[in-house]
């Protein structure tokens, strides 16, 4: 029974009773008793009513399981607020950063030193020469646009590395000097050399990611996308040998273009004020395709030698990380916002090295295993949101 119906015909039955009452009042013959008994009997029907109406609404409150909504009937709970910065304007940003990177890579120690006791035996790792290597300047250019599809954030960039490095070392006999990436298929034992070695590198990356608010100071950023470019090496020896003084020199070359898939994260913990600290990761498969592999090796006293090799393929792993701040704040009602962060960058290009495999020769050194190329630096960048 519905509330209202309760409450109607408790008041039809309250008029009923105080007409009864005003009737008996009327009447003087009749006894005090029954009024009294009359009055009782309007008062315990209140109660009743009253009673009856709570029950009714209890009832109404607490439905059985068979009257409550299906879970497929409810809304969806809310996403995780998104983290990415937002202006009142195109939603697009330009940044650029300047890079200082070094960059090193297995299989290239140039000789190990020794003595004429150990003329005519093979040599390794008792006091090594190496390339003195440093860090040289790069620039990377990019745009990020704020998509209107569920807050995803599209960027673009493009990586620029032109770095080099040279070493060299003389001996004086008794003690000589005993090639080991700059051997030669002339002579090994050398009395002094100098190298030279160039790296290029054009990688450009397009990818989606999309950051939210895991707690109130706490930004994670997933990230997937595609990565590709070209990675060129120039390595270039000149020695003299150590029974006639010939000049032998060797030029190695390595083009090749990269191409693939890549996947990663960035996390940030926000101190307040714009500056935030941050971390990221990504790791990639990449295609590689060599299309020039080449040997020059020539000595002054006994000819020369050639070698090339192109069509090269091979998938190579690739991962990149780093460390570092940053700083943001909107300027002019929201129009704009400026962004500045500093990090400290790792990557490593997986069996990149293919130069040291390709200049095996026999009786000279044993094989090797193609090397790993390694590159770290600090990166500073700059970006503008209108």
């Amino acid at each position: 029974m519905k509330i209202e119906s309760i409450v109607s015909t408790a008041n039809n039955s309250t008029f009923k009773l105080r007409e009864n009452y005003r009737e008996v009042v009327k009447r003087p013959q009749r006894s005090t008793s029954l009024i009294r008994c009359l009055t009782r009997l309007k008062f315990t029907a209140m109660g009743m009513i009253a009673i009856g109406a709570t029950a009714s609404v209890f009832a109404q409150s607490v439905s059985p399981k068979s009257e409550r909504p299906l879970q497929s009937d409810l809304q969806p709970a809310p996403y995780l607020k998104s983290a990415r910065a937002e202006t009142s304007g195109w939603d697009v940003a330009f940044f650029t950063a300047f890079n200082e990177y070094y960059i090193s890579q297995d299989g290239m120690v140039l000789a190990n030193k020794a003595d004429l006791s150990s003329l005519g035996a093979t040599v390794y790792g008792l006091d090594p020469v190496v390339l003195d290597a440093t860090y040289r300047p790069g620039f990377n250019v990019g745009v990020t646009v704020n998509t209107p599809f569920d807050d995803w954030v599209v960027t673009a960039d493009y990586l620029w590395v032109r770095w080099h490095a040279s070493g060299g070392a003389s001996a004086i006999a008794p003690d000589y000097l005993y090639a080991v990436t700059t051997n030669s298929s002339f002579n090994t034992s050398l009395s002094s050399l100098n190298a030279n070695w160039k790296v290029g590198m054009d990688l450009g990356t397009c990818s989606v990611s999309n950051p939210f608010y895991l707690r109130r100071r706490w930004v994670l950023e997933p990230m997937f996308g595609l990565m590709g470019g070209r990675i060129r090496q120039y390595f270039h020896t000149s020695a003299n040998d150590l029974a006639d003084d010939a000049v032998i020199q060797m030029s190695l070359k390595s083009n090749s273009w990269v191409l693939g898939p890549f996947a990663g994260f960035e996390s940030r913990w926000l101190f307040g004020w714009g500056f935030s600290l941050f971390g990221n990761m990504s790791i990639s498969s990449l295609y590689t395709h060599y299309t020039t592999l080449s040997l020059k090796d020539e000595s002054s006293s006994s000819g020369r030698i050639v070698g090339s090799l192109s069509g090269s393929n091979a998938v190579h792993p690739y991962i990149d990380a780093g460390i570092g701040v940053k700083w943001g704040s909107f300027y002019h009602c929201n129009r704009y916002y400026l962004g500045l962060s500093a990090v400290y960058n790792f990557m490593t290009f997986f069996a990149q090295n293919q130069m040291m495999p390709f200049l095996q020769n026999t009786n000279v050194v044993p094989s090797y295993a193609p090397g790993d190329l390694y590159m770290h630096g600090v990166s500073i960048e700059g970006s503008l949101m209108f």
